[in-house]
């Protein structure tokens, strides 16, 4: 995956820690099919929407979703939908450390 602007060195903790601080916007997401080498767009889809933000708390965010994930009202949402929903996006978070 390549998040817009972040280009990490080998640098001390400190640096890395200034310099990591911040939101960058994902501009793409592949993954390599190890067997065959075969690269392929994640989530099936291209041009993923995503964020990840690193806090100076040491605290991490990540939000993708596909570009043409479906669009719901979730007054009369069916159970497919929500699945459709729920298969189109990532999310996670946690501390980090270096």
């Amino acid at each position: 995956m390549c998040w817009d602007g972040l280009v990490l060195s080998s640098v001390s903790e400190i640096a890395a820690a200034e310099t990591l601080e911040g939101t960058y916007r994902l501009v793409s997401a592949t993954r390599t099919i190890v067997a065959t080498g075969e690269v392929e767009d994640s989530f099936s889809a291209r041009n993923p929407i995503g964020y990840i933000t690193y806090g100076k708390d040491h605290r991490m965010m990540v939000l993708m979703a596909r570009s043409d994930r479906p669009k719901v009202t979730f007054a009369d949402i069916t159970d497919a939908q929500r699945i459709a929903l729920f298969d189109s996006m990532a999310a996670y978070g946690g501390s980090y450390h270096f």
